[in-house]
């Protein structure tokens, strides 16, 4: 009898549970869309979304259905649109590397630089005894590139700086961890160094040369040997069309470091763009704002020279005398709460973006910064003569780092800067097309 209640109790408190769990509607609300795509982007599957990766592919097949159900439409009948991708490398057949008799693995122990000239890295050496006409051995704890936003333009400088001082190579030795390794596919272009520079990863490091810093020196032989390879990016783009003259870009780039072993995840960078990005173009699409055509964009390649953003400036060179604006999302999962503070780059491009910004902000402590030159996919369409306004929260000390996680988001936060953006766009829809102004050029070093 007491087994018959039990059983007869526990089938109640089940169907009790069904009932709640079938009363129970999902949450649509803003933030929770936000925190789905940013769990989306950082997940397993998307691989830190590298460009060119099986990864980006999961990433951009997932932002593609995402404006599938916001139903707006595709760009010219289809939403991703491939780009060639400069910046993977392949080795030779030939190719070699040693330290004593051991062999290490030229694509994850070793990265061969590209911008290095040569063939051969050949010596005996140890750390920081620097001889003419020899390896160098330089342990990147030296340099510090921890604390840099900027770590391989540091490694080329300095490499560039041991060829001026007659090295006849550069090996840099990651002793420091795994989050500061280097992958071949992940290598920015830089000015040629006459001499062959390599990356030497933190766990061969451990293995090859750490046990080995009480001999007399360090046997060094290694045959480059890479070729420069393409791989397909593809950027994601929705089209609102209203046949209008003008039209209004607003991007995200959607790409991040990949999985080196460690995985990337880029929640903040810049999972937290598409994120808003989407949710500026679903409030576009809800309030049917008519005077611009609209160009939602998540771009790839960012992660070397921005190459997304120039491949759709490429593809689309007919039509950028119509772009009145870009508005570019990047970096916007931040923003703190006692401390509101949003970056804005870009404002002096047009004399329409400094009473509007103002106008439309509702507490945001704005950091105002005038230039269209700077760290981002804006300053491509800045060289076209297109007013850019860059919104972000700003660099983190996690930058670039697999730290970087959707545990530091602030999903209410993005959801208030896409609300921002969006009130920039209403704001310009009872506008015409902006004026151009340029300005200062803040950064001289950046290519167009």
């Amino acid at each position: 009898m007491i087994k018959k209640g039990l059983l007869l109790l526990s089938i109640f408190i089940s169907l009790q549970s069904i009932a709640k769990k079938m009363d129970e509607k999902p949450d649509n609300s803003p933030a929770s869309k936000i925190k789905n795509d940013i769990a989306f982007l950082c997940s397993d599957s998307c691989e830190g979304r590298l460009t060119g990766s099986n990864g980006e592919k999961e990433a951009a097949n997932y932002i593609e259905n995402r404006f599938k159900a916001l139903n707006i439409a595709p760009y010219k009948s289809k939403y991703q649109w491939d780009f060639t991708y400069k910046g993977g490398s392949r080795l030779g057949s030939n190719a070699y590397f040693k330290i004593f008799e051991n062999k290490l693995v030229i694509g994850s122990d070793i990265i061969f630089l590209p911008y290095g000239k040569g063939n051969t890295v050949m010596g005996s050496a140890m750390p920081n005894v620097n001889e003419p006409d020899n390896v160098w051995l330089i342990p990147i704890s030296k340099l510090k590139l921890q604390t840099t936003n900027s770590p391989q333009k540091i490694l080329h400088d300095f490499a560039e700086q041991c060829a001026q001082q007659a090295a006849s190579a550069v090996l840099y030795l990651n002793d420091l961890d795994a989050t500061q390794d280097l992958t071949m596919l992940n290598l920015n272009s830089f000015e040629q160094v006459n001499i062959p520079v390599v990356f030497m990863n933190a766990k061969a490091y451990q293995l090859h040369v750490k046990p080995n810093l009480k001999k007399d020196w360090i046997e060094v032989d290694g045959k480059l040997g890479y070729e420069n390879s393409n791989l397909i990016g593809r950027n994601v783009i929705a089209y609102i069309d209203n046949k209008a003259p003008f039209s209004i870009v607003v991007a995200a780039h959607y790409d991040h470091i990949g999985n080196t072993g460690s995985l990337y995840k880029g929640a903040n960078n810049n999972a937290s763009g598409v994120a808003a990005l989407l949710s500026v173009a679903e409030m576009a699409k809800a309030y049917n704002l008519k005077r611009f055509n609209y160009y939602f964009i998540a771009l790839s390649g960012h992660e070397n020279d921005m190459q997304g953003g120039k491949a759709f400036i490429q593809q689309n060179e007919f039509i950028l005398n119509n772009i009145s604006c870009m508005i570019n999302l990047d970096q916007v999962g931040r923003l703190e709460n006692g401390k509101p503070e949003v970056y804005l780059n870009g404002v002096g491009t047009s004399p329409a973006w400094g009473p509007l910004v103002q106008k439309v902000n509702k507490g945001f402590a704005l950091q105002i910064d005038s230039s269209g030159v700077g760290y981002g996919e804006y300053n491509a369409f800045y060289y076209k003569n297109i007013p850019v306004l860059n919104i972000s929260t700003g660099f983190t000390d996690d930058y670039n780092r697999v730290s970087d996680d959707e545990a530091k988001i602030n999903a209410n936060g993005i959801f208030d800067i896409a609300t921002f953006s969006y009130s920039i766009l209403a704001e310009l829809d009872k506008q015409t097309k902006l004026i151009f102004n340029h300005t200062k050029d803040i950064m001289p070093a950046l290519k167009k």
